[in-house]
């Protein structure tokens, strides 16, 4: 059902049609990763909707939560990088590299991210 999700909030976001989570427009990652820089400006604030893979190696701190490199597919030569909170740890840990994501992230920094499924079927 999240693949089908992100699929449905792809097309929505090439149409401009944006959904929205608690009062803020979400756009798909590739979509918003295509965009102009002068058009990711007026996002501020936005949520993106991501279904990556975890690429790189997972980085905790007490002040900064959990960041994570993070891959649209495991072949890409570069990763974009994801915070969440710190409760998340114990999670991406198990995970482990190549695991499957699915998230929401605040734009423009892709911090305060929330998990939203693990690449189980739903």
């Amino acid at each position: 059902i999240l693949r089908d999700y992100v699929e449905v909030v792809r097309k929505q976001s090439l149409e401009k049609n944006y959904p929205f989570y608690s009062s803020r427009p979400i756009i798909e990652y590739s979509v918003y990763r295509g965009l102009k820089q002068v058009d990711k400006e007026t996002m501020r604030e936005w949520i993106v909707l991501i279904r990556a893979y975890i690429a790189e190696f997972i980085k905790y701190s007490h002040l900064g939560g959990v960041g994570i490199g993070a891959k649209m597919n495991l072949d890409d030569k570069m990763s974009f990088y994801l915070n969440f909170d710190g409760r998340y740890l114990t999670d991406i840990e198990s995970f482990g590299i190549g695991k499957e994501i699915f998230a929401y992230c605040v734009l423009p920094r892709f911090d305060k991210c929330i998990m939203l499924g693990i690449g189980e079927e739903w």
